[in-house]
């Protein structure tokens, strides 16, 4: 009988030290990573024959193929952020129309997982060069950043950011935003070569 009246004593205790806390234990919000970004320095890329432009430091530019028709890809990478912005330059054939088209149908493919698309329209006093940005809003938009830039009669030059992870926009919000001003650069410097 002596046991028993001490685990009773022994499970007050407990209970009232369990009952004593005025701490409630509330789950966590899932947190993100810190992103630590670079400082801002950009250099001009003059390799490619119709064009040139600057990009970031911190990123590379890597050439792909080319066909006959004078179309060719390039890559922006940036590496620490495993981002990467597709470049593709087609010049002007008769296919302006087309271009157009193509572009849109490439903002469409994005749609139904957007919530909202954004439209930036640039254009240079004095030049024939005009582009336009689409913020395609969404967390699980693939392609959050796309645009052309083109002088309607030559050159027609687009690109398209992606990320090498699944899709989660909310949790890379600040790496977009900080793209998407190297995205402006790019296309405020970009200046086209006359053919010789």
């Amino acid at each position: 009988m002596k046991i028993n009246k001490q685990l009773i004593y022994i499970f007050m205790l407990l209970f009232v030290y369990a009952c004593g806390s005025d701490e409630v234990n509330i789950p966590k919000p899932r947190g993100y990573y810190r992103i630590d970004l670079p400082k801002k320095e950009y250099v001009t890329y003059d390799s490619f024959p119709g064009f040139s432009f600057q990009y970031p430091v911190y990123a590379k530019v890597v050439k792909e193929k080319s066909d006959k028709a004078g179309s060719f890809g390039f890559n922006i990478e940036f590496n620490s952020f495993s981002g990467i912005l597709y470049m593709t330059y087609i010049p002007i054939q008769k296919n302006f129309k087309q271009l157009l088209e193509d572009q849109h149908e490439y903002i469409n493919k994005h749609l139904p997982k957007a919530t909202d698309v954004q439209e930036s329209k640039y254009t240079k006093p004095g030049k024939t060069t005009f582009a336009i940005a689409y913020d395609i809003k969404g967390s699980t938009v693939a392609s959050p950043v796309q645009f052309y830039i083109t002088d309607s009669t030559r050159n027609f030059l687009r690109g398209s950011l992606y990320f090498n992870m699944t899709p989660n926009n909310d949790s890379l919000s600040p790496v977009i935003d900080y793209i998407r001003k190297d995205i402006d650069q790019l296309i405020n410097t970009l200046e086209w070569k006359e053919k010789r």
